[in-house]
């Protein structure tokens, strides 16, 4: 096992396990026990993953694909030495640039367009523009210490107390301008 705790992921390290470990949950119960795979390789254990595997088949896979992301780009980045370029403004602004790049994707496109259908080479444009976002992303969090997908999930908690179904919905109010119960 390799201990990554001390590295400068901060809240998106975790340990890495070697190919076949078995892996357990917090309470000691073999993950294998519960229905969900065992973790391999390295990157991002957040409560968010922990209740997945609590809840076999929700979402585990995909928190596994982007644990290994993070990973990779962190790898990728290393192995460059540009590390010490990526500063959270830095990230930030390049991160800004590309939504820009996505949202220029988009720019003279009709609604109506759009909801007739994306071709392929929109599709792969799209592809290409997210893909730099969530890579873009991943790094500015790595950097800052933030763990994306529990505050993603924090944070839709906080929505849905701020825009209660009874309220908000059909309305594109915000949470501050609708009634208060």
């Amino acid at each position: 096992m390799v201990d990554r705790s001390s590295d400068r992921l901060g809240p998106l390290s975790a340990v890495a396990l070697e190919p076949g470990a078995q892996d357990r949950r917090d309470d000691g119960t073999r993950l294998a026990d519960v229905g969900a795979a065992p973790r391999v390789g390295v990157g991002i254990r957040t409560d968010a993953m922990i209740e997945c595997e609590r809840q076999p088949g929700r979402y585990p896979r995909k928190m596994r694909d982007l644990d290994d992301l993070a990973h990779r780009i962190e790898k990728f980045t290393d192995a460059r030495d540009w590390g010490r370029f990526h500063t959270p403004r830095g990230l930030a602004l390049a991160l800004a640039g590309e939504v820009g790049e996505l949202a220029a994707e988009l720019q003279w496109k009709t609604d109506s367009e759009l909801a007739a259908g994306i071709s392929d080479d929109l599709r792969s444009r799209l592809s290409d523009e997210v893909a730099d976002v969530l890579i873009y992303l991943i790094r500015f969090s790595q950097v800052c210490g933030i763990d994306p997908v529990e505050q993603a999930h924090a944070k839709v908690t906080r929505n849905e107390d701020r825009y209660p179904v009874a309220h908000s919905k059909g309305s594109a109010a915000k949470y501050t301008e609708l009634p208060r119960t």
